[in-house]
């Protein structure tokens, strides 16, 4: 009886029905499926009509081990080459059809011409009416060495292409490239010209999605007339990518990430721009002010390397996201922008800044100072007067625990609630200095994160409630009650391999005046 509810319980899945099966198997290897098909008849049947064929490096690579010789490993490549051939040979034959289907080849083969077999292979999926094709190939000496069957450009039913490590050639005379279903087009590490990414994208008409990514040859982008695209995302092309032209009224999202030194970026026309990345740009003051009153919905503007940008200046009433960073000779910024939730920073503290905002909803900020100047005190607490009414700050330096700070000036962050600080440079036995340059910084904090060289502390505060009260003197130039007076408990968390415990419990001892208890700290004398 035993061994019959044993044998109900473990065919239970069976009795999904056949669509969900095949759900299920879709997010599978075909190795892996054809594994599940010999559980029970049902899960057979839902093998042999998956519509979805995945064969990725899994099914490839672990049959060849380092100790074969080439020609075994050869072998064993044209017989899954063959095999993947066959089954969708089969599949037509059935009348299964197969909507998706992945093969990548991540390693290069030289001397293995796969020519023929991705030829033939494409003229048999041709026959598929396929949704979704994701083919790579491997490279050789970094450079594209197979080129895309011509057939594929004619693939009406595809709404996903994604490419990699191929060279995209045009048509013969009389071809054609007709993409009209085409909705999401991805190309990595591809070999193409200016000209064949021109005929390709403009073959697309439903074309929602592109991202090129590591792709060779070609240098500037131009887009026009596709209505329906959405989002564009480039990186790290290899050639001399100097010029971006845009003309698409609906595109939301523009992600460039580059390598080179952009020169010219058109998208004045794309007035549904939300989200705008870039990275390396040469421009001037007045080239970012035009764009920017031309991009009225503009949310988040993420402006990377533009070494020739020395005053920036923003007023948006949209704009929710502000990232400037390595921005080397910006001496002056001026922001106004009611709506932003996040200001991310990284460069000199010697810049004039200025950001207006709502403070309540300021709740994320992130202060990135990665050069190689001195921080100075008073400079290192006037820049950080202007984020006061943040609520949550990351703040990213080296060098806090080194200063002495001026506690008889106003302290920067008294408004602060969640403060995170990242860096390299404090030793184990400077975290005490460190705490206290924090806690003067900000000394109303209900929780402080140390990411110190990857190891990640905690120290969580409970204060007294209210803060404010009426005639209770407390600190100088201090017009609240801080930690000092309404800290009553202090948690520490993952500070085991911090030395001297006792010096970390003795200073919050005489420093907290109503502390009642510290948690995480070995309980030890002095000796």
């Amino acid at each position: 009886m035993e061994e019959g509810i044993f044998d109900d319980a473990t065919d239970q899945i069976s009795q999904l029905p056949e669509l969900i099966l095949q759900h299920i198997l879709s997010f599978l290897e075909v190795k892996e499926a054809i594994r599940m098909s010999v559980v029970s008849k049902t899960w057979n049947n839902a093998v042999a009509m998956l519509h979805s064929l995945n064969y990725g490096d899994g099914s490839l690579f672990p049959v060849a081990k380092r100790n074969e010789n080439e020609e075994v490993v050869f072998d064993k490549i044209r017989e899954l080459l063959n095999g993947v051939e066959s089954m969708i040979r089969k599949r037509q034959e059935q009348n299964v059809g197969v909507q998706k289907f992945c093969l990548r080849l991540s390693h290069s083969y030289k001397l293995l011409d796969l020519t023929p077999y991705i030829t033939r292979l494409t003229k048999e999926l041709s026959a598929c009416n396929i949704k979704e094709l994701v083919f790579k190939v491997g490279m050789y000496r970094g450079k594209p060495c197979y080129t895309l069957p011509k057939d594929v450009y004619t693939w009406c039913s595809l709404h996903k292409l994604e490419l990699g490590g191929f060279k995209l050639k045009l048509p013969s005379r009389g071809g054609i490239i007709s993409l009209s279903s085409l909705r999401e087009l991805r190309l990595y590490k591809t070999d193409m010209d200016h000209r064949v990414f021109q005929l390709l994208i403009m073959s697309c008409p439903e074309l929602e999605f592109l991202s090129v990514d590591y792709c060779f040859g070609l240098d500037r982008l131009e887009i026009f007339g596709l209505l329906k695209l959405k989002e564009i995302r480039m990186r790290n092309c290899l050639q001399n990518f100097d010029k971006i032209q845009i003309q698409a009224p609906n595109l939301e999202c523009l992600n460039h990430h580059g390598l080179g030194t952009l020169s010219l970026v058109d998208v004045n026309s794309c007035k549904s721009l939300k989200v705008l990345v870039l990275y390396s740009l040469t421009c001037d003051n007045k080239w970012v002010e035009d764009l920017l009153c031309n991009l009225p919905l503009l949310e988040v503007f993420r402006l990377i390397g533009c070494e020739g940008l020395e005053m920036f200046k923003i007023s948006s009433n949209h704009l929710k996201v502000l990232e400037l960073d390595s921005c080397k000779n910006l001496v002056k910024t001026e922001v106004h922008a009611p709506l932003l939730s996040e200001f991310h920073y990284c460069g000199s503290l010697s810049v004039s800044l200025s950001v207006e905002a709502v403070a309540k909803e300021l709740v994320s900020l992130d202060i990135e100072q990665r050069t190689d100047e001195v921080l100075l005190n008073n400079e290192l607490v006037e820049f950080l007067q202007n984020f006061n009414h943040s609520k949550v700050i990351r703040l990213i330096t080296g060098e806090l625990h080194k200063l002495s700070l001026p506690k008889d000036l106003h302290p920067p962050l008294y408004d602060v609630k969640h403060l995170t600080v990242n860096s390299d440079g404090v030793d184990k036995s400077k975290i005490l200095d460190l705490l206290d340059s924090l806690l003067w910084m900000a000394p109303c904090l209900d929780s402080l994160d140390l990411n110190l060289a990857c190891d990640e502390k905690t120290v969580k505060f409970t204060r007294e409630s209210p803060l404010i009260v009426e005639g209770v003197p407390c600190c100088p130039s201090v017009p609240f009650k801080c930690w000092h007076h309404t800290l009553k408990k202090v948690e520490f968390d993952n500070f085991e391999n911090v030395e001297d415990h006792w010096k970390l419990r003795n200073y919050f001892v005489e420093n907290a005046k109503i502390l009642e208890s510290i948690d995480g700290l070995i309980q030890c004398d002095r000796a």
